[in-house]
């Protein structure tokens, strides 16, 4: 993944996608500055993993990417540790990221699935829904609304990656999973 980074090299600096924010009118977007946003509690700035700076190093965060690189990881993920006849992670580890690890807590993030694994929401739940995924997805996403999920019964991957926020507005992403779910029923 030569394209991943916490710290984005000066030499990728002008690859980076520009952030965006809805406008007053919530169908069109603007684009923020390089500053930090504050938006109530949170701040955030598009400038974050520009080299130089500290970057925000966090497992679950942090990171820029581009769709290959991501597609690229999960599709990894998908063929359980192994990529391109490479095995980087155990099947054992990939199992485990991936199924349920939470019990009967609930999830705090339900539109990434009903249960958690290592770093994945899982969808336990079968449903007649379009816009959910079938049982055994397991998906994420970002700050920014960028989207992830691996379906293992379809063997499909999908990433979607947008640089917008806040974006609770949207319907972009339950309009995806629904035109890919549509195309891979049984």
């Amino acid at each position: 993944m030569s394209d991943t980074h916490f710290t984005l090299p000066d030499a990728k600096r002008s690859r980076l996608s520009a952030l965006y924010e809805p406008s007053g009118d919530t169908n069109k977007v603007v684009r923020t500055g390089d500053g930090p946003t504050v938006k109530g509690a949170l701040i955030y700035a598009a400038s974050l993993p520009y080299q130089g700076t500290n970057g925000y190093f966090s497992g679950g965060a942090g990171l820029v990417s581009t769709a290959g690189d991501y597609a690229r990881f999960l599709q990894m993920l998908l063929d359980y540790g192994e990529l391109e006849g490479s095995r980087i992670l155990q099947p054992e580890t990939v199992h485990a990221m991936t199924h349920d690890q939470i019990g009967p807590l609930p999830m705090w993030i339900p539109v990434h699935g009903f249960r958690f694994g290592y770093g994945f929401g899982i969808n336990t739940l079968a449903t007649a829904d379009p816009k959910k995924d079938p049982t055994g997805t397991f998906s994420w996403g970002g700050a920014y609304y960028t989207d992830f999920w691996v379906d293992p019964k379809h063997e499909t991957i999908g990433v979607m990656m947008t640089q917008l926020y806040p974006s609770n507005h949207m319907k972009l992403r339950d309009e995806f999973h629904r035109l890919v779910n549509e195309a891979m029923k049984d």
